[in-house]
């Protein structure tokens, strides 16, 4: 069975040849719960067991008296980081397992373009996750974050070749997710120029955080959560004394100037190497910003479905790793 995982900050996605998943990157510990509305058992991938610990990954997270985030370096060794492998895999093996399969398991994940020196660390978690599962790896490929789209441009779901990226000399993608914006540079379709790309410690929560706290000063709040500001940002309403007051203005700013700071650090690192052809955008935050970095080169567009386009692109290349096995 072949499947690419998106582990992200903000949601995890995973992708396999019948099912697309998603799921928020929320972890809790595991406790009893007093009373459900939810009739049955959980589904799975809900309650998972990671190094002799019992969590509630995604939704049921909330319940947890404390959840964890994946913020630092380190959360790649991390249990939030096995938690979340382990619900991820357990929903495709519940959701995309058929009888065609074959019992060995293919995964592709990605790291964080400035992450890849943890690449061998990402490795031993997606075994070690696979192997308590009682789960056989096959093979594990773990690529710069961003790759994922440029497969899901342009690749097929058979691993041929689909799109036009032969015909672009320099080939800019910029992936803004939730807590980081990673942008490479690919000359001739092939070739990752390792020193124009790079992570930015800046994405959507960004622009929540700051809408947030604007939005808390200017209706005298005591508080406006994150979930909050996020319906602001796409709707541009924020209701207030049961009234939807208009915004926009506001949400433009705030676009605007985490745009700027995300457009000078790239181009300062692009412009270096020459012109660039076209920049895919694509990640949770990319819909968002998309009209706020139109300066980084002459054509830009978004992926469709950019949200999950790193998880799509994840699966076609395991598509192609499982091809070349097969010699």
């Amino acid at each position: 069975m072949r499947m690419g995982i998106d582990v992200g900050y903000g949601y995890t996605k995973v992708v396999t040849a019948h099912h697309s998943i998603i799921f928020p990157s929320r972890v809790g510990p595991a406790k009893e719960l007093s009373f459900s509305l939810k009739e049955g058992t959980d589904a799975l991938g809900e309650t998972v067991e990671y190094d002799g610990e019992q969590f509630f990954v995604g939704e049921k997270a909330r319940h947890s008296d404390v959840t964890y985030t994946l913020r630092t370096r380190g959360w790649i060794e991390s249990k939030m980081y096995g938690a979340l492998l382990t619900s991820a895999v357990t929903r495709a093996m519940n959701n995309g397992y058929t009888a065609s399969d074959t019992d060995a398991v293919i995964v592709v994940t990605g790291l964080p373009v400035d992450y890849m020196r943890d690449k061998t660390k990402a490795e031993e978690s997606v075994r070690k996750t696979c192997d308590r599962l009682g789960l056989h790896i096959a093979g594990i490929n773990i690529i710069p974050q961003p790759f994922g789209s440029f497969f899901d441009m342009f690749y097929d779901n058979n691993g041929n070749i689909a799109g036009s990226a032969p015909l672009f000399k320099r080939l800019g993608i910029v992936d803004i997710g939730y807590h980081t914006t990673d942008y490479i540079l690919i000359e001739d379709a092939k070739h990752n120029i390792e020193k124009a790309s790079g992570s930015v410690p800046t994405g959507a929560y960004e622009i929540y955080d700051i809408v947030a706290r604007e939005l808390k000063n200017m209706f005298d709040r005591d508080t406006v959560t994150a979930q909050e500001a996020e319906h602001c940002v796409k709707t541009k309403n924020f209701k207030f004394s049961g009234q939807n007051k208009d915004v926009s203005t506001l949400v433009d700013r705030v676009l605007s100037q985490v745009g700027q700071k995300i457009t000078g650090i790239i181009k300062s690192k692009w412009n270096i190497e020459g012109e660039v052809d076209v920049v895919l955008l694509t990640g949770g935050g990319g819909a968002l910003i998309q009209q706020h970095i139109t300066s980084i080169a002459h054509t830009h567009f978004l992926i469709s479905d950019p949200q999950m386009a790193n998880a799509r692109g994840y699966y076609k290349r395991s598509v192609i790793v499982e091809r070349k096995m097969n010699g």
